[in-house]
């Protein structure tokens, strides 16, 4: 951002060497402790062990967020630009937010309150993530403001600009890419209207725009390019960034628990209030496009593109500050107009400030459980403090290692599931490739997990018997469905420590007919009362012509009664066989349906879903039961007094085709 104003450029670096001093003083070292071990602390705790141990990104872990983060406690290098990052986007935000609003006792009431915004809800380690993002949108627009198509010189220094950001951080420099995309597609269509997209220029000089911007990332992709050539990664990290998407498309997201808290409610109240006052600025009260209105476009592209990260984990919590700066911006207006009524502009600050710290004090929002420790840089000290804090803080983790060190088959070998990758810290052990369920969602990665247990000789699984879904609400039976199997059918229970189950090895026995499950009720129930929500529908939905590849009929259309008739005589497994619940007339939307299916073996399980209507199909591979793991044989179907549906069984020869 240009600074023509002498006043602002000294101003800009008093708070550059500020927040300098600032992030000295908080630091002092470079330690992250974190106040309790969650799956994301864990997640990041493990991938600071990975770095100390050498072990590279992409390669011999996952890791979704680029070389800044995951070297930035144990290289000096990108700790020192790290360091620095907080400091310069506090600076930049400054000379945003000066820019914006003309009363500067105003525009430095609204930097202090956004800063204790991200002090109070955020942190500041995420701020230095999303913040990245957010201040190269803000940049983008100013740039944008008086400009159709911006010069060459300018569009290639963004280009790179945005291709060391991801370079070091992955998923900002996407955005990033996106962020200016989208500008230099659209910004002659909004000064000119829609009318200008049928010009010949409008190609020509876009096109021109994409080439320089695409040069641009290019040279900035140097860097990182040398990086993962150097170390031989260059594939490992393209078929690492190409398979981020597999956690949503396996995430099964009808359970997702979304849009209902506070944050994201703030979330959507500031664009949607934004979209209509931009909309009724334009299209009403014909005003001119200004800095302001360039920036409340910047800001929603981000937020929208942010959010649909949403549909995968919520991060709402996490992007609330750019909601804060769209609700600032919409306050602008509104003083504006207070001061059309003549209220004295002393009073509208002092009512502002009240409100400001009203809202920073009592909106429940989360904030995030790290802190920094004054220790020293040593990446080493910092991982036994945190190992040593956990030890003193959950003593079961300790008790869980010295139990299974007492058995002489030990060796080491053990694996977390659904995810407490602490242990492989405590341990001493190289940890999977993927460190929980949650990252390992795809059938591939799946699959590499599973050759991790079989390849090291696992001879123990920790299994977590609290966690039954991992950040968002899927269960993990639905998430993890081919790495679970593995487990259940080669692992048996042998032992209960606080809240973990250990598992020892032994693939002759049946997990579903050990006496050791009686004493753990709940998790016996997480197992065989099986929740599927919308899955059924969705799938007789969006698969429903893949039941006419299904030529093994079993049984045709046919209601319970003549289904257990069926099975007296009939001797049916449950491998690869698939009930099609063919819906009636009767019932609404949203009405739930349950089944139990009871064995030859004296087993039973019960599924739960949402009912279909209408005569269309609701599909459950029964495969994908955990009882069923295990071929088994069916006696009897079980059904809630409401069930007025025909059922059909087919036989699916392939697994993959229907969840």
């Amino acid at each position: 951002m240009i600074i023509k104003n002498k006043s602002l450029f000294f101003q800009a670096i008093i708070i550059f060497l500020f927040f300098c001093v600032l992030a000295i003083v908080t630091f002092k070292g470079y330690c992250k402790v974190y106040k309790n071990y969650n799956f994301d602390t864990q997640a990041l705790l493990t991938w600071d062990y990975s770095s100390y141990k050498g072990l590279l990104p992409y390669k011999d872990t996952f890791y979704p967020y680029g070389l800044l983060p995951y070297y930035e406690n144990t290289l000096p290098f990108f700790q020192l630009i790290s360091f620095f990052i907080g400091p310069i986007l506090y600076t930049l935000f400054f000379i945003v937010i000066m820019k914006v609003w003309q009363d500067k006792l105003y525009a430095l009431l609204i930097f202090i309150l956004f800063y204790f915004f991200i002090e109070k809800f955020i942190g500041h380690d995420v701020f230095n993530r999303y913040g990245i993002i957010t201040i190269l949108a803000c940049i983008t627009a100013y740039l944008f403001l008086r400009n159709s198509y911006l010069p060459s010189k300018i569009t290639l220094v963004l280009g790179v600009a945005t291709g060391l950001i991801f370079s070091l951080v992955n998923d900002q420099g996407t955005y990033g890419v996106l962020i200016v995309t989208l500008f230099i597609l659209f910004n002659p269509i909004i000064k000119y209207g829609f009318r200008n997209i049928f010009s010949r220029n409008y190609y020509k000089n876009t096109g021109k725009s994409i080439i320089v911007f695409s040069l641009g990332i290019i040279i900035g992709l140097i860097p990182f390019a040398v990086y993962l050539t150097y170390n031989n990664i260059l594939y490992d990290f393209y078929v690492s960034f190409i398979r981020l998407s597999d956690s949503a498309l396996y995430a099964k997201t009808p359970f997702f628990p979304y849009s209902r808290s506070p944050e994201n409610l703030f979330t959507f109240v500031s664009i949607f209030l934004t979209i209509f006052y931009i909309t009724y600025n334009k299209f009403f009260r014909k005003i001119d496009f200004n800095f302001i209105f360039y920036l409340q476009l910047g800001l929603i592209s981000v937020l929208i593109l942010l959010e649909q990260k949403s549909l995968i984990r919520s991060i709402s919590e996490q992007i609330t500050f750019i909601s804060f700066l769209l609700f600032m911006l919409l306050f602008y207006d509104f003083r504006k107009f207070l001061e059309k009524l003549k209220v004295p502009s002393l009073s509208i600050l002092i009512c502002s400030s009240i409100l400001g710290i009203f809202i920073l004090y009592r909106i429940p929002f989360k904030h995030f459980n790290t802190e920094y420790n004054l220790a020293n840089l040593d990446p080493k000290a910092c991982l036994n403090k945190n190992v040593n804090n956990l030890l003193s803080s959950k003593n079961e983790y300790g008790l869980v290692k010295q139990r299974i060190e007492k058995d002489l088959n030990y060796k080491g070998k053990i694996f977390s599931f659904p995810g407490d990758p602490i242990f492989y810290i405590l341990n001493k052990q190289k940890p999977p490739y993927y460190s929980n369920v949650y990252d390992s969602s795809s059938l591939i990665a799946q699959e590499k997990q599973v050759r991790y247990i079989k390849e090291r000789g696992i001879q123990y699984i920790i299994y977590n018997k609290k966690v039954l879904a991992v950040q968002d609400g899927v269960p993990d039976f639905i998430r993890g469905n081919f790495e679970l199997r593995f487990i259940l059918n080669n692992f048996t229970p042998v032992n209960k420590i606080g809240d973990f189950l250990l598992l020892k090895k032994d693939s002759g026995k049946d997990f579903f007919k050990e006496r050791f499950l009686d004493t753990v009720p709940k998790f016996k129930k997480y197992l065989l009362q099986v929740d599927f929500a919308f899955i059924p529908k969705s799938e007789g939905l969006y698969k429903k012509r893949f039941l006419n590849n299904i030529n093994n009929l079993v049984l045709q259309k046919s209601t319970v009664r003549n289904i257990n008739s069926f099975l007296t005589n009939k001797s049916v497994g449950s491998d690869n066989t698939v009930l099609v619940v063919w819906g009636s007339n009767v019932g609404q939307k949203g009405d739930r349906a349950w089944i139990t299916l009871k064995t030859k073996d004296n087993l039973e399980t019960t599924i739960y879903f949402y009912k279909c209507t209408n005569r269309k199909p609701c599909i459950i591979n029964l495969s994908r039961l955990p009882l069923f793991y295990k071929n088994r044989i069916i006696e009897k179907i079980i059904v809630n007094s409401s069930f007025n549906d025909l059922i059909e069984m087919r036989n699916s020869s392939n697994d993959n085709t229907l969840w």
